[in-house]
């Protein structure tokens, strides 16, 4: 067996990398909400259904997530998820995210979002991580200048299509052990 070969580019040569938007009010203030908002917790879920939703006026500088883009949470732990669209709305991912979307022609994004969650991609991130806070975070120029090992595409889509499966069946198994919860908790408060 003759292990592949693979080029080590980096990730700004694959993807291009966006900021997460700011809020300017509590969630409290939103009379109209009109977009879908993603925060670190829906990430390391890598869960996006149900989100809330804020009110933003998007204009030309907001980056709209599309489907594909990889999440990656940029303090204290690093988690990367691939976005899905769930329904239409215009979503947006909170500035304790990374968006980066991905060349499809170079990079899959679910294979990219599953090597970042591996033990080789979660070492490189936290040797990218800044000490000099007591949270750690990654630097949009330091994301950027990350190699990241790229096999042959064929080969990212069947690591992709296994990882976006294992991924979808821990998402119902938690929903199916979340209903069995509130299925107890009635049982019992029915005793």
């Amino acid at each position: 067996y003759k292990i592949p070969e693979f080029s080590m580019p980096f990730l700004n040569e694959l993807a291009s990398i966006h900021s997460g938007y700011s809020l300017r009010n509590p969630y409290a203030e939103f009379q109209r909400p009109n977009v879908g908002w993603i925060t670190p917790s829906h990430i390391i879920a890598q869960n996006f259904n149900q989100l809330p939703e804020i009110e933003v006026k998007l204009v030309k500088n907001i980056t709209v997530l599309k489907p594909g883009d990889v999440l990656l949470t940029n303090r204290v732990q690093f988690k990367a998820a691939l976005f899905t669209a769930e329904d239409t709305r215009p979503t947006l991912a909170s500035a304790a995210a990374w968006i980066i979307r991905p060349d499809p022609q170079r990079v899959d994004g679910s294979f990219l979002a599953c090597w970042l969650n591996s033990a080789q991609g979660q070492k490189a991130l936290y040797g990218l991580g800044n000490d000099f806070t007591t949270n750690k975070f990654i630097r949009k120029e330091d994301l950027a200048n990350l190699r990241i090992p790229l096999p042959s595409l064929q080969e990212q889509h069947q690591i992709g299509s296994l990882y976006a499966c294992l991924t979808k069946q821990k998402n119902l198994l938690e929903q199916r052990f979340s209903l069995q919860q509130k299925l107890l908790n009635a049982l019992v408060a029915n005793i």
